[in-house]
């Protein structure tokens, strides 16, 4: 998903550098590039705060899911941890590249697919 968009991103721009190769095509989930943040400075300090506030405003359906798991329970907490900790290295990536003179540390010469998930286009249309 979107995060797999920046590892890949960070790999094609290492092979180019140290191997001098570079993918024949390219096919990454829907979110933003390694230039662009994901959450407000406003998100991501609550992030950084107060996940369970934030998960309640941000992802619903997780916190359905911690709560179905047991709040407090090993199984809850480590679901939390595995997608705060994600969203962090990846919004702080992200925050890392923008601070740069440049943002934009890689573009690949490649065909780029990009897949979008049907269910997000819509509300975003709505």
């Amino acid at each position: 998903h979107g995060v797999g968009g920046q590892l890949v991103t960070l790999v094609a721009q290492r092979l180019r550098s140290e191997l001098s190769i570079e993918p024949m095509v390219v096919f990454a989930s829907d979110g933003p590039p390694p230039s662009c943040s994901t959450l407000s400075d406003e998100g991501y300090e609550l992030l950084c705060r107060d996940v369970h506030t934030f998960y309640e405003r941000f992802q619903p359906d997780t916190m359905r899911q911690y709560r179905k798991l047991g709040p407090g329970t090993r199984p809850a907490e480590q679901l939390l941890q595995k997608w705060s900790r994600g969203l962090r290295l990846f919004e702080e990536h992200s925050r890392r590249c923008q601070a740069r003179e440049e943002p934009v540390y890689h573009r690949f010469s490649c065909d780029l697919h990009l897949l979008v998930a049907k269910v997000t286009q819509d509300l975003d249309a709505v």
